[in-house]
C-alpha cells in the first residue's frame, strides 16, 4: 500500500484526535463494549477460549440494572453501550472513595436523568449537578486541577467531583441520608440548631435517591438476547 503525504497527514491527525480521549479515560470506555462482544464470540457457547473480563461483565450487569431503574421511573432507557461510560466511571470512583455505586447512579438519575449537559437554574452542572465553586474547592483540596465550568460537563470530571463530595459529606455526618441531604441543599438542608432535623423538601429528595439506589441493588439485570 502506498502512502501519500495526504494519507500520512490523515493518519497523524486521527492519532492526535485520540490522545485527549485516552488522557481522560474515554477511549477505554468506548472500546470496552466492542471488546466484550469479541470476547463472547471467541469464548463461544462452550465457554472455551478467551475468558471474559470480570470487570466488564460487572459493568454490563450494572448497566442493565440502570436500564431497569430508568424504565421503572417511566423513562425509555438507552442501550447498554450508551450507559457503559457512566457506569464504568461511577464504579471506578465509587470504589476509590468508598461510596456505594448504587447511590452514585441513583444521584445521577435523580439529579440529571443521565443528561451530561444538564444545567440547573441555580448553576449546578452535569450528570451529578455539581456546583462549580464546590468543584473547585474539592479539586484544590484533593490536589487535582480545578475544573472550569465547561469541564464539569465532562462525564469523568463531573462524576469524580460528585463522588468526592458524597464521600466528604459522609465523613462529616456518618450517615448516607444526612450526606444526601447536605448534597442537595448544603447547610440549608438542616433545621437550625438540630443537625439531625432535615427540612421536609430535602427529606423528599433523600427518599427519592434512596429508592432509586434500592432499585439498582435489587433489580434483576435483564439477560441480553442471543
Amino acid at each position: 500500500m502506498r502512502f501519500s503525504e495526504r494519507n500520512l497527514a490523515r493518519l497523524l491527525g486521527g492519532a492526535l484526535m485520540l490522545l485527549p480521549l485516552h488522557a481522560h479515560g474515554d477511549l477505554d470506555n468506548l472500546i470496552r463494549p466492542a471488546c466484550a462482544r469479541v470476547e463472547r464470540l471467541v469464548a463461544g457457547e462452550g465457554g472455551t477460549g478467551v475468558p471474559v473480563d470480570s470487570r466488564l461483565e460487572a459493568d454490563l450487569r450494572l448497566a442493565r440494572r440502570t436500564q431497569s431503574l430508568i424504565r421503572q421511573f417511566g423513562g425509555t432507557p438507552p442501550g447498554v453501550e450508551s450507559l457503559i461510560p457512566e457506569v464504568t466511571i461511577a464504579r471506578e470512583f465509587a470504589l476509590k472513595h468508598q461510596v456505594p455505586v448504587s447511590l452514585v447512579l441513583a444521584v445521577i438519575h435523580r439529579e440529571s436523568g443521565f443528561d451530561r449537559e444538564a444545567v440547573s437554574p441555580v448553576g449546578a452542572v452535569g450528570l451529578m449537578q455539581v456546583m462549580p465553586a464546590v468543584a473547585r474547592d474539592l479539586a484544590e483540596s484533593e490536589g487535582l486541577p480545578q475544573p472550569r465550568w465547561l469541564e464539569l460537563l465532562d462525564t469523568r470530571t463531573n462524576i469524580e467531583m460528585g463522588v468526592i463530595l458524597l464521600s466528604r459529606l459522609h465523613e462529616r455526618y456518618r450517615s448516607w441520608d444526612l450526606a444526601l441531604a447536605a448534597y442537595n441543599a448544603g447547610d440549608r438542608a438542616f433545621v437550625e440548631d438540630d443537625d439531625d432535623g432535615v427540612r421536609d423538601d430535602v427529606q423528599a429528595f433523600v427518599r427519592q435517591v434512596s429508592r432509586r439506589a434500592r432499585v439498582i441493588r435489587t433489580a434483576r439485570a435483564a439477560v441480553p438476547a442471543a
